[in-house]
């Protein structure tokens, strides 16, 4: 069986993470809350997590806000250990699945961040309530999460694919995210170009 680190660091977002264990185990993925202390040793307490062992065979799940300054340590650590990453993001009423990062193919973290410099990502930040604000995954979404983990070669996350889902109509955005040549932390002088494609779905 696989097994996945999730980092979610608060009660809304352990709880938003409840509604996709059930597909993770079901897969044959068991998920593990990190442990991560509150305020200034937060990132020194995830580093040691994310370096001890056993390390995770399926890679690290984040269920965050792309703002949590946490998300760096996360991002540099799964380097370092080769592990893959992936963020999903409940915000207010908006739902952001990915980026997917594999390190040495796809865009990580930081290329992300910079895309989203200039990039508007449709955000609506609604309400503050994550439980009642923000869509759940659906189908699509929740396959796509569990083939990333599965290594599943057809996966979109796995290719640079980043979804954006609102509550209402269940419309989905996508977008498709290149890594970015000069990142100081993946991709310095990178073969692939910086590019970022929008595609409504």
């Amino acid at each position: 069986m696989k097994s996945v680190w999730v980092y979610a660091p608060t009660q809304q977002l352990e709880s938003w993470f409840d509604a996709l264990s059930p597909s993770l185990r079901e897969a044959g993925i068991e998920p593990e809350l990190l442990a991560v202390a509150d305020g200034p040793d937060g990132a020194s307490t995830l580093q040691r997590s994310l370096a001890s062992s056993p390390q995770p065979t399926g890679g690290v799940l984040c269920v965050s806000e792309m703002t949590d300054p946490l998300l760096s340590d996360i991002n540099r650590a799964c380097r370092a250990a080769a592990l893959p990453l992936l963020l999903i993001s409940p915000s207010g009423a908006s739902l952001q699945v990915g980026p997917g990062v594999v390190f040495g193919t796809s865009p990580c973290l930081a290329c992300f961040k910079n895309h989203t410099k200039f990039l508007p990502l449709d955000d609506d930040p609604g309400s503050s309530d994550v439980r009642t604000a923000t869509p759940r995954p659906d189908g699509q979404l929740v396959k796509e999460v569990v083939d990333f983990f599965n290594t599943a070669e057809a996966n979109m996350l796995r290719r640079g694919y980043v979804f954006r889902a609102a509550p209402g109509d269940g419309a989905v955005l996508r977008f498709r995210i290149f890594k970015n040549p000069t990142c100081l932390v993946c991709s310095v002088y990178a073969q692939y170009p910086t590019e970022t494609l929008r595609i409504d779905s």
